[in-house]
Formats: C-alpha cells, structure tokens, sequence
C-alpha cells in the first residue's frame, strides 16, 4: 500500500504566544516527513521566534541558570584573579587584535574559551571549531562556528586542535553537542567592541528580595520586557536548538551563545519560550565574561535526567541522506510501583517531534523486561514509551483514556475497549527549577509544561496493512469509537490524523481499529469555549472551520469527522495528486479555501488497489460539499425553514449520516 508522505507545510496564520496545544510555529511543521533545510524552516522558525523574550543579562543568569548572590560572592576573586593573570590576558589580547572574517575569531575565541575553563576548574567540557563539519545524526545540514562538547566527546583523532580549521574528524554528532556559539563580525562593527550594560559583578539582590530597579533591570511584566528581532543569524541559531531537542536525547532546553562584533548573547530556548539576554563586551566586561562561563560549567545544559546520556550511533541504510542516531537504544527506565517495580529497555524511535515551542514528543519502542504483580505475564512483550511535555494545566492523556476504559467496561459497551490504547502505567514529573523561576518571573506569559511518561500496549499504523478490507474496517471501528467517546465518554478528540489512527489484531487475527493519541482531547462543556488556545490538531487534516477563523470556533464533532474524511482522502487516493500535495504546501486561510474548493469538485478516484472506497468518498464528498453549500445559502437568507443548523452543517454532516455511509459495503 503506497502511504501520503507530505511535502513541507508553510505556516498557518499567526497565533498568540504560547497556544495550547500549539498549531503554528517548528512544531506544527514537526509531524510530516520534511525537507529539514534552513529555507524549509525559517518561516516555522521565525514564528516560534516573533515571541522571544530579551531581559538583562542578571535576569537571565538568575532565573535560567540559577545564579545567586551567595556563589558570587565566593567567587569573585578567582574571577578577578584570572582576568589579570598574564596566560589569560595574552590570549584576551590576541582574540581583540584579530581582524577580518569570522573564521578568524574561531581559534583565538576557543583558545581563549577553553583556557579560562582550566583557569576555572572545569575540564568536563570544551569549545571546539566546527564551522567546517556538518553535525551528524539528523537530516538536516548543519554547522554551527563553534561548539561545546563533553570531553569524552573528544577521543582519537577528534581533538580540540584538530577541529582547528577542518573541523572534528569524525563529525560531531547532535549528542555530543552541549551548547553553540555562532559566530557573526557586522561591516559596522568591524571588531570594534563597546561597551555593554549590566556587569554580573555587581549584581543586584534576587526580585524576591528587593524591588527592582528599572534602569538596570527587566521586569517579569511585559511592560518591561523587551521584543526581539529576528534576523536571519537568530534563526540560524534557532535552527542549532532545534536539532538538538529532537536528536540530542530527550532535553528539558537548550542554551546557546551568539556572539556578534566582540560581544556575546545568551539564548535560553525550551518547549515554553525562547528567551535571550543583553549583550555583554567579551574584553571591555572580561570578568563578566569569565563569570558567564563559570556559571554555564554549574548548568546542566538543558539535558532531563529522566534517560541516561545518549551514546548510542545507528547509521541508517546508505539511501538515506543522512545518518540518524537511535540515541534511546538500549537505555534503562525504570518506575517503582508500591509492590515492585517497571523495568524497560528503549529502543527503537516511532516517532519525535522536530519543533522547539510545543510538547517534545518522543514516542519510542521498549521492552518490558521486569514487571510489578499488576503487569504479570508481560515480561518480554513489546510496548509503547511516550515522553512529552504537555502544558501542566492540561488534562492529562492517560487520565482521559483511563477513564473511558472505565466506562467502555460496562457490559454492552466492552466492544469499545478493542478500539482504545491500553495504558500500562503512566506518570507525570515536575517541572525543572529552571521553569519554576521562569513561571515566577513572566507569570502567565510563560506556558509551565510537566513531563509525562505514558507507557502503552504496543500498537501498529494504517501503513501496515495492504488489504483494503482491513483498511475500511479499521476507519469503521474508529468512527464508531470516536462516537462512543462523544455520546457516552463525553470527549472530543480534536486531532484526528493519519497518524493518530492506528490497529491492533485480535487473538484470531481480526483486525481492529484503535483510535490513538488524545494529548489534545477535551471535555465536552465549558473546556469547548472558543480561544486561542483552542486551534488543534495536525494542519493538513484540520476542518476548514477551524484553519478559517481567528480565534478559532468552538471545536464541534463534526470538524473531528471532516478531519476523518481528509484522513481516507489521504490513504486511498495518489498521493501526487495536486488537490492532496496543495493540502501539505499551503496554511492557515489559503488552506482552507483550497478545501471549499475541493468540495466543489467531483471527489477524488482512489489509486489502483483501492477503488472499492469510492461508494465512501462520494457519499463523504457530497456530504460536505451540500452542508457548505446550505451555509452559505442560510449567509445569505435563503434557508430560514427549517432553521440552519451550524452543528452539523444544516444537518448534512451527523453520526447518523456518517453511520449509514461507513456501514455500506465497499465490494
């Protein structure tokens, strides 16, 4: 069976910072098989970036990396100190005399770097050169100036004298990366270094201790904060942190460094906001400087202790254009239970979320190999682990799910439990210490988000089957599920997608269809009010009323059963045709109006194989396709009797009328 692999997606129209779920910015682009090139990207990015929050560079070292008045104080001397000390300043005094390109700031910044380091105490981790070398395991070709990496990164013939000018041999990959500095020298600027605005050494007392000062600070109210401008050097720095949350291992954030005309910028990027700091003179505010990398030695760089490190390189087959790191292959997770405990091996990845704002999915195969009492029998089975970081306030998936078992249990209702994922255990962590300070510091203009961990029975995608029976009988299964979780369980899914319905087979074989993923899911009643917060779902699939209209509508079943129809539209028609691939290149409003016209069209002939879905895609097609039409009609009063009804789009659009279709024979 030939699969939709979707195009690159431009992004939908604007929303407000921080939309929950989020459909616009790196993260709705995250879900379709892409071109991973910076042009592909920018748009994305830059949305994620229109938001990004500047603050003085005392906020900033205290609320992401913790810095306090107390450690300060401590070690103020060593500081000075080694400002004065002659190996430091010969080395300050060949990074200010040298002129022209930016390669020729790499060598004596990362001399200069790495001999305050030692100077500091910390070996752990170097800067090294990299501008040369692409960074291994993603598909996308980057190369950031400068980089820092574990010293035990640094074996054989990578070392930081090596990567000095061809780059490390052999390329670095996204795990080994901690941080970047992207290096850029301004025709203005031409080395000429000025001076910048709050020296860490005077530091103020901590907000909660002594009212701010506006002159040299920023406040957490958004009077006080400053916008940011998106230049085509701040996104490429974008670009960095956004491999390296989607192919450095499961991390919390990413802090990266640009340097700019001899001054340097902190930018804190994590799944809520990305924030950046003042610039601060490298040799005018040295010991501010050399502050900066001691305190970024006491940080642990964004990486959640949740997994081990990731130390594990699985080249893909030689086809594919890059080389992919399986970094969770073979790491250890383990849960304690009240009368034992969950063991896992991690495996293989199904899925990652390639965006920077939003819920970092990674959804990755595992084996059980020790179970507590409740999960007897399943030693040895195959599962399902998904990591993510949904925003706190959301109701959780696995609660959700949990809870619709619970009533599918009933006895004229068991025939629903076939078509929900099992939940085997699941849990939620707390927030970081580093989002706790950021909630208090931007108050609700920072989205807080937990990690949750949600291990499922493994379950298998629509791409696996060949049959078309098994095919329609899963888009049965799943519509009459969906159905159910609306008339009994009270629950809108609100992302249904290709993606999202999946299979299982049943102890004779029979194969049932299961729908998936409910990160996005609400409770039918007051939770539906429309807000910005509202657009769900996956762009392609999405309802044109919900891509039309800002804010979005009040989320109705009837979007849910418009992205189902686009779902069938997509597995059984070419995937080349043009009214599909538009679907997969277009956003927001221009997608929608590419929908009203398909409606307006003779519907799509499924591929070779599957010509048995037509007798659906009509009767879908026409059904639509009229209930826009009495819309309009009723926009324009010619439908007062009987009265037009939005729900169900003049009563064209029901689970009764979607029922009768789905129950026709395909032979």
């Amino acid at each position: 069976m030939t699969t939709v692999k979707p195009p690159s997606t431009p992004p939908p129209l604007p929303a407000k910072l921080h939309s929950t779920p989020l459909s616009q910015g790196s993260s709705s682009h995250s879900s379709f098989e892409t071109e991973h090139t910076r042009e592909d990207y920018e748009l994305y990015l830059r949305h994620d970036l229109s938001n990004a929050q500047r603050i003085s560079l005392n906020d900033f070292l205290r609320q992401v990396c913790g810095f306090s008045d107390a450690w300060s104080t401590r070690r103020q001397t060593i500081w000075h100190n080694l400002a004065k000390s002659l190996p430091i300043t010969m080395k300050l005094s060949t990074f200010n005399n040298t002129t022209g390109l930016e390669p020729n700031l790499y060598p004596p910044f990362v001399a200069l770097a790495n001999a305050l380091l030692d100077g500091l105490g910390h070996t752990k981790f170097r800067f090294c050169r990299n501008d040369n070398k692409i960074i291994s395991g993603s598909h996308a070709s980057r190369k950031p100036d400068i980089v820092v990496v574990r010293d035990t990164a640094l074996t054989g013939k990578r070392t930081v004298e090596s990567c000095n000018p061809l780059g490390p041999t052999p390329a670095f990959w996204w795990h080994d990366i901690l941080s970047f500095n992207e290096v850029e020298v301004t025709e203005a600027g031409s080395r000429k270094k000025t001076q910048a605005s709050g020296d860490v050494l005077s530091v103020p007392a901590p907000p909660t201790s002594r009212k701010r000062s506006s002159s040299n600070t920023q406040s957490g109210s958004s009077s006080k904060r400053q916008k940011v401008s998106v230049t085509s050097k701040f996104t490429q720095c974008a670009n960095y942190a956004l491999e390296m949350l989607a192919h450095a291992g499961f991390r919390d954030s990413v802090l990266g460094m640009y340097t700019k005309d001899g001054k340097i910028q902190l930018v804190h990027y994590d799944h809520s906001a990305v924030i950046v700091s003042e610039f601060v003179s490298i040799s005018k505010d040295f010991e501010t400087f050399i502050c900066i990398l001691d305190v970024l030695a006491d940080v642990n760089w964004g990486i959640s202790n949740l997994i081990a490190p990731a130390t594990v390189s699985v080249p893909l087959p030689s086809d594919q254009r890059s080389p992919h790191c399986d970094f969770f292959s073979g790491a250890p997770l383990q849960f304690p239970f009240s009368n034992g405990e969950l063991r896992l091996i991690l495996g293989t990845i199904l899925f990652y979320q390639h965006g920077i704002i939003g819920r970092g999915s990674f959804v990755i195969e595992a084996t059980i190999s020790v179970a507590p009492p409740q999960l007897a029998g399943k030693e040895g089975s195959v599962c399902v682990v998904k990591l993510s970081r949904p925003a706190k306030k959301r109701l959780s998936e696995p609660t959700l799910i949990v809870k619709a078992r619970q009533l599918a249990s009933r006895q004229d209702w068991q025939w629903v439990l076939q078509h929900l994922p099992e939940i085997l255990y699941s849990t939620e962590l707390p927030s970081t210490p580093t989002q706790l300070r950021l909630v208090a510091f931007f108050k609700d203009a920072y989205e807080q988000r937990v990690v949750r961990v949600v291990v499922m029975a493994q379950l298998f995608p629509m791409s696996a089957l060949t049959d078309p029976a098994d095919l329609g009988t899963v888009f049965k299964d799943v519509f009459k599920c969906y159905r159910w979780l609306c008339e009994h369980a009270k629950l809108l899914h609100r992302d249904i997608s290709v993606a999202n319905i999946m299979f299982r087979r049943g102890s004779n074989g029979q194969v049932h269809g299961v729908l998936n993923d409910f990160d996005h899911a609400i409770r039918i009643g007051p939770e539906s009010t429309p807000s910005s917060r509202q657009r769900t779902g996956t762009a392609p699939y999405m309802a044109i009323d919900i891509l039309d209209a800002s804010p979005p509508p009040i989320h109705l079943y009837r979007h849910d059963l418009e992205s189902l129809y686009y779902v069938l539209v997509c597995t059984v028609c070419p995937s080349e045709d043009p009214s599909i691939k538009k679907w997969f290149n277009s956003g927001g409003s221009v997608m929608a109006d590419l929908k009203r016209a398909f409606f307006t069209k003779p519907h799509l002939t499924p591929q070779p194989g599957f010509q048995v879905f037509s007798k659906w895609m009509d009767a879908l097609h026409t059904a639509f396709g009229d209930g826009l039409v009495a819309r309009y009609n009723h926009s324009k009063g010619r439908l007062t009797d009987p009265p037009y009804d939005n729900e169900t789009l003049g009563g064209n659009v029901t689970f009764d009328a979607f029922s009768v279709i789905f129950e026709t024979d395909l032979v």
